[in-house]
């Protein structure tokens, strides 16, 4: 199981809704992957900040991301979630 591996994308041109509507077309790529009929099942869960979310912040953007995601997996997983 591969759960707790993590990877930060940064998408500077992009605002929170956009980011989320990237992030869920991610989500639903994954989920097909595996297929109906096949025995691995691949996920993402996927936490949402922006800058502003932590007041420009490094520490309190990773912290709030934090939070993102792990509101994303104990919603179930493959899912996203935004923070603030």
């Amino acid at each position: 199981e591969f759960r707790d591996d993590a990877v930060v994308v940064l998408m500077p041109e992009t605002d929170r809704e956009g980011a989320a509507t990237v992030c869920d077309r991610l989500c639903a790529r994954v989920r097909e992957l595996g297929g109906p009929s096949s025995d691995i099942r691949m996920t993402l869960s996927i936490g949402i900040v922006t800058n502003e979310d932590a007041g420009g912040d490094v520490r309190a953007l990773f912290e709030s991301l934090s939070r993102a995601h792990r509101a994303a997996r104990e919603g179930g997983g493959n899912r996203v979630a935004v923070g603030a």
